[in-house]
């Protein structure tokens, strides 16, 4: 029944891309030409340049990362008004994070779509002439240099990084409008290290730095305990919080997987929920369905304070390589990551790898930026039950069982 739904659901959307498809490409067309034909920001200094403003348009899950080296960053730029300009999919994280005075949200799909907001979030970024701006990805994007060039700042720094996500064409010919490019030694060293790398060749002393740290808001922990209580689970009773979903489909672990792990999880006294968006909730049936074991079912029912609340409250957390994995680790709850070998070892685990495991499957073509060979990601679809629960028996091992929250 669901390959059948999957199947008519695909069907219509591909008629519908039929028809909106060349509009799509109209606007963006549209939208790409306001970005380049905008004049360019002023690097020369400005007497009334002041302010720092941080550019970051990456997924929750850097985001997280980049997080950690903010309250050390903010203290360096100490007495300049802080800005951040990124996407609106984190914007409820930021409020948690103290020293960020101003938030320009940005919205991806209106900028890519919409010539007229994306004209208006370019005006509103050029108000202001910074006294400097940071772009601290290590794989930078086009769009992140778009927003760099248009900026009017004294200073304009940025990693000078790899070509992941833009070409090595256009990197070089971006290059030329920073001030400044941190140098990368091309080592496959960790995110995280690359974050408080940056923070430090800016002046930052790395003992200020440290892993992110996600704190739920008492009022999201309780929202989030009447979600599950009114699903049946008491209050105080264990939970492992599993998040099946990915933004690619190649980083996706199978269903059956999944209910074979909530089925070997519930025999050891924890209730398995399971969250997501919308656009996961037939995923998150068909890995009810494969299970045994009673599950609860949060897909598009959370926030994200109340996501991290769910983390922060939940013995242990499995799932892929995605930012609900990132925010569980950040609020210190005990991890397990099915990753693939997209990027091995880069973004996940961080540091502490007794409490953030990881389960995978090595193979000659891992490091290939997720352009994948096969029609599946093997790295993933080959990882067998028995070696995530092989692992989750080592995790349960480090904690004493189930009932840290007791």
């Amino acid at each position: 029944m669901i390959c059948n739904s999957t199947t008519v659901k695909l069907s219509l959307r591909k008629a519908l891309y039929s028809v909106l498809d060349p509009l799509y490409l109209a606007f963006s067309l549209a939208g790409v030409l306001v970005a380049k034909l905008l004049p360019a920001g002023r690097k020369q200094t400005s007497p009334g340049a002041t302010g720092v403003l941080i550019v970051f348009v990456n997924a929750i899950g850097d985001f997280v990362l980049f997080s950690s080296m903010l309250p050390a960053l903010i203290d360096h730029y100490r007495g300049q008004r802080v800005t951040l300009a990124g996407y609106d999919r984190f914007a409820p994280l930021v409020p948690g994070l103290s020293g960020i005075d101003d938030f320009i949200s940005i919205r991806r799909e209106r900028f890519n779509r919409n010539p007229v907001y994306r004209y208006r979030l370019l005006t509103q970024l050029r108000r202001r002439h910074y006294r400097v701006a940071l772009y601290p990805a290590y794989s930078r994007s086009e769009l992140g240099d778009d927003l760099m060039r248009l900026i009017r700042a004294d200073e304009k720094i940025a990693y000078d990084g790899d070509t992941n996500n833009i070409s090595i064409r256009v990197k070089q010919r971006n290059n030329r409008m920073y001030t400044r490019l941190i140098p990368s030694s091309g080592e496959k060293v960790r995110e995280l290290e690359r974050y408080h790398h940056f923070a430090c060749e800016l002046g930052v002393a790395p003992a200020l730095l440290a892993s992110p740290r996600l704190r739920a808001g008492a009022t999201d922990i309780t929202t989030a305990g009447q979600l599950l209580s009114a699903r049946g689970l008491n209050a105080g009773q264990p939970y492992a919080l599993i998040a099946p979903s990915a933004a690619s489909n190649l980083r996706i672990w199978s269903t059956e997987g999944y209910g074979a792990v909530c089925t070997w999880l519930h025999a050891r006294g924890l209730i398995c929920v399971l969250c997501g968006s919308h656009g996961d909730r037939e995923l998150i049936t068909a890995i009810a369905q494969t299970t045994t074991a009673p599950v609860i079912d949060l897909s598009g029912q959370t926030t994200l304070p109340q996501l991290v609340a769910l983390c922060a409250e939940a013995e242990l957390f499995v799932g892929g390589e995605s930012g609900p994995l990132h925010i569980a680790a950040a609020t210190g709850t005990p991890t397990l990551g099915i990753v693939g070998g997209g990027h091995p070892a880069r973004f996940y685990p961080w540091v502490d790898t007794a409490r953030q495991r990881v389960v995978n499957k090595t193979m000659d073509c891992y490091g290939c930026n997720w352009q994948c060979i096969y029609d599946q990601a093997r790295c993933i679809s080959e990882i067998e039950p028995a070696a995530v629960i092989e692992e989750l028996t080592e995790l349960l091992k480090t904690l004493g069982g189930p009932g840290r929250h007791a």
